[in-house]
């Protein structure tokens, strides 16, 4: 048949429609023509040899159908082609041209918009791409188990399942194969050795944000218990009693006349801030912006201490309190009113001391960031491998920063916001406290209370303080789309039967490498007597001088896979098709993360008003005692220096910590694979 079953019509423009009449012309003779399509490939190579021209005679000619006259006269489109700019060369007075066949003019953006839903699909996480990645057709089809695709007379893009799943099929017979009757025609090999499985390892790491306030105002005043200031053996005269002030109405001269000879208890209220020492108090609470327990991470933002006031102290819910505590001693020189006149100087006289009340506010506030890793790993097994030695693919995957929010709306200055609307700056998303029109500094908006850190957020784990991401929804999805990138790669490795046969290119015009093919002989010429799977190479060759047919070379990559059903249960079921042999189970993830840090501020007292007391009471003044008979030692003001009250605080660190580490190992069951042919180890 030879040259009058090809025509090559060049075309005025790219996308000029096929037309059956018009395009029935030998604009360029040729002698041999190769037309090779291969899975992976971008564009069909079609070489064409033709009469020697000189290279002037190709001006303009760029774009070029290649049709086939069929037998049953028919004229078939086979390739809108470009040709590439230099010619490959001249020899014995012929000249090869070079042409790509299915790349018209914005394929990329073809490409690109058929890519866009697979990005949509569970075999893409875009966690595990870096950003400035997200677009890459390599990194978009990683995890999927299809090949892109362009048609070589449409330039249409799709994509191809890789083991001919949901693809058009065709099956051969030995009547459609050429050189069966001379006993042969297929060739069969084995590509590459099984594997045992995929070890599948996927870590993450992030800081962790907590952020919140102690209200440490009752705590403290809780720490304050109830106090009885009548120590034993107190004097119960009543001119001893009437040397320190007790509460009204408490006790008073006509009840010791009455002939009591107890004196009441002195109460101190329970959660009554009292001190005989208010300054040192005062000084030491800790001031507006200062940190508490070292640098802990714990700020003040909200202080207050100040002497109760006549009408703060009557509203406090014991307003009869002591204002005196005692008796102690002094020097008489040293304290002459409280007593009539003494002839000694030295003499020790009893008097009360005054006991101050306060009112204090104190509130922290405490921002943590920790850090944290974790790391989900799973062992993702090969159910059709049976060789105790075969290898074991490693598949390592690292995720971006899991706390990233890329979905919610950015801020924007000079813009009106509602209380409530949620938009992203820096690392966080904010939450707006009021409605207000925004400033040309984010900055400045938080210092004046219009945003704070949202605590839920668009970020795949859902908010700056989450302590663990695998197991979340967003971990879930990650963790399945690698385990499918794994078993992507046990299912190429199972796809290791290459089988390749000719037939009459007539037969199969509209075939392509987005076909499926199956070949059915007795076992003599085909082990197991078929073999089945995609297209991976389409070759179509012919001679303008040739005898017979154009052939065209078909061949298949076919898996040997069991074609069992995959074990049942497991947590998660993780699989590209519904079919038996494409699923497996997950299971034992539900691993819980390690704790957060300890946070927290405990507060304590030292030296109350009755530790006070009784500590200058066990060593005020007495004259002539060898350990107390120092005026200005044992005098109870002095001796009050040494016991302050003091509030001090203990506060758990929670920054600069190690990072808290997590590791999730998962069961993973076999991947069987389907049986499209009959292995060669069988």
């Amino acid at each position: 048949m030879g040259a009058r079953d090809w025509y090559i019509a060049w075309l005025a423009t790219p996308t000029e429609p096929f037309d059956p009449v018009a395009h029935k012309r030998a604009d360029l003779p040729w002698a041999e023509l190769d037309l090779t399509e291969s899975e992976g490939a971008d564009a069909t190579s079609v070489t064409i040899v033709t009469a020697r021209m000189p290279s002037s005679d190709l001006v303009g000619k760029t774009w070029a159908m290649l049709s086939f006259q069929h037998p049953n006269g028919t004229l078939y489109p086979v390739a809108r082609m470009k040709r590439l700019p230099v010619p490959a060369g001249a020899r014995d007075g012929v000249t090869t041209l070079r042409f790509e066949a299915g790349l018209l003019p914005g394929w990329k953006d073809l490409r690109d918009a058929g890519l866009a839903e697979l990005k949509t699909q569970g075999a893409y996480a875009a966690i595990l791409v870096s950003p400035t990645r997200q677009g890459d057709p390599t990194e978009i089809l990683d995890g999927h188990r299809v090949i892109g695709h362009f048609d070589r007379v449409t330039g249409e893009y799709s994509t191809p399942e890789l083991l001919g799943q949901g693809l058009p099929s065709r099956t051969f017979t030995p009547d459609d194969w050429v050189g069966w009757e001379s006993g042969g025609g297929i060739s069969y090999e084995s590509t590459g050795e099984p594997i045992a499985g995929v070890q599948l390892t996927i870590s993450t790491a992030w800081m962790q944000l907590l952020e919140g306030l102690f209200e440490m105002s009752g705590s403290i005043a809780d720490l304050f218990p109830e106090l009885n200031l009548r120590a034993p053996g107190q004097p119960t005269t009543v001119d001893q009693l009437f040397r320190y002030e007790m509460a009204p109405g408490e006790w008073s001269p006509d009840q010791v006349a009455t002939g009591l000879s107890t004196p009441p208890d002195v109460i101190v209220g329970k959660g009554l801030i009292a001190t005989l020492t208010p300054d040192e108090l005062i000084a030491g609470w800790p001031k507006l912006g200062s940190s508490v327990g070292g640098q802990s991470g714990y700020v003040v933002v909200a202080s207050t201490i100040d002497k109760a006031s006549a009408a703060s102290f009557t509203g406090l819910a014991q307003p009869n309190q002591p204002k005196q505590a005692g008796p102690v001693h002094g020097s008489h020189q040293r304290y002459p009113d409280y007593t009539k006149p003494k002839n000694n100087p030295d003499d020790p006289t009893e008097f009360a001391l005054d006991i101050t009340y306060l009112v204090a506010q104190l509130v922290l506030a405490f921002t943590c960031r920790q850090s944290r890793e974790e790391t989900f790993s799973v062992f993702v097994p090969n159910g059709a491998c049976t060789d105790d030695d075969a290898p074991v693919r490693t598949l390592t995957l690292r995720c971006e920063d899991p706390t990233v929010d890329r979905t919610t709306t950015p801020w924007l200055p000079a813009t009106q916001y509602a209380a409530g609307d949620v938009r992203r700056f820096g690392w966080y998303s904010w939450i707006a406290l009021k409605a207000h029109k925004s400033s040309t500094s984010f900055r400045a908006d938080v210092d004046a209370g219009n945003w704070k850190v949202a605590q839920t957020d668009g970020s795949y784990i859902g908010g700056p303080s989450g302590n663990t991401f695998f197991p979340s929804p967003g971990g879930n999805a990650t963790f399945i789309a690698g385990i499918l990138k794994a078993l992507k790669i046990i299912a190429l490795s199972q796809r290791r039967v290459a089988v390749g046969w000719d037939v009459p290119f007539e037969d199969v015009v509209g075939m392509s490498t987005a076909w499926h093919a199956r070949v059915e002989a007795d076992d003599l010429d085909l082990p197991g007597g078929f073999a089945e799977g995609k297209v991976t190479s389409f070759r179509v060759r012919d001679r303008a001088d040739g005898d017979g047919w154009p052939r065209a070379s078909i061949r298949i990559a076919s898996c040997d896979g069991t074609g069992a059903a995959g074990a049942a249960g497991g947590e998660v079921r993780v699989g590209y098709l519904d079919e038996p042999w494409d699923v497996v189970a997950v299971s034992g993830f539900a691993v819980p993360p390690p704790d957060d840090p300890v946070i927290g501020v405990t507060a304590s007292v030292e030296n109350n008003v009755a530790e006070q007391l009784a500590f200058v009471q066990a060593n005020d003044y007495r004259r002539g005692d060898p350990v107390r008979g120092d005026k200005t030692k044992n005098d109870p003001k002095a001796l009050l220096r040494q016991v302050p009250t003091r509030v001090g605080f203990a506060a758990a660190p929670i920054n600069g910590g190690p990072p808290l580490q997590h590791y999730i190992p998962a069961l993973c069951s076999p991947w069987q694979g389907p049986r499209q042919c009959v292995p060669p180890s069988v």
